[in-house]
């Protein structure tokens, strides 16, 4: 379970939350952000993109609450699941308490098997079942990499590797 939370007190606050989580067997991971909007004009961001495999579970839980005296607030929660098998699951909670009628608040989530057609092509081209998936999976978090910094986005890609081949 990990649920971080920001506090936005002061006038013009910004959070951004970015999380990227891998259940396999006999994993339940149960993940999702808080965020307080209690200041004018504040902007928070909550990026969670999951990858289920081998019957593992996912579960994002989100609140995001705005003061009735807050002003200008802008939020935007954003919530991808990749399934890799059909035993596989995604489960999405988020709840909203928006108290105040000068907020833009928005919230979009999709969940998805990786497309056999592409695993196909890529293994057409030479690649191995298990290569190609990796690749695919890398391209599902792609645009959160591109938020980190170097030496973590490298990281990150070599741990997905080494799950995608089951040894970690």
């Amino acid at each position: 379970m990990l649920y971080p939370c920001s506090i936005l007190k002061g006038d013009y606050a910004k959070s951004d939350n970015i999380s990227v989580v891998v259940a396999s067997k006999d994993q339940n991971q149960d993940v999702g952000a808080k965020v307080f909007h209690l200041g004018n004009y504040t902007s928070s961001n909550i990026v969670s993109k999951s990858i289920s495999k081998s019957g593992g579970i996912n579960t994002y839980r989100g609140t995001v609450y705005v003061s009735p005296k807050a002003k200008g607030v802008i939020h935007s929660t954003q919530c991808d699941a990749l399934l890799l098998d059909g035993d596989s699951v995604s489960n999405t909670i988020p709840t909203f308490k928006v108290e105040s009628s000068d907020a833009t608040i928005s919230h979009e989530a999709s969940a998805g098997n990786i497309d056999e057609k592409k695993i196909f092509y890529l293994m057409s081209r030479g690649i191995s079942f298990a290569k190609a998936k990796s690749l695919l999976v890398t391209g599902f978090i792609s645009d959160v990499v591109k938020q980190l910094p170097l030496e973590y986005a490298g990281e990150l890609n070599h741990l997905i590797d080494l799950e995608m081949e089951g040894n970690v």
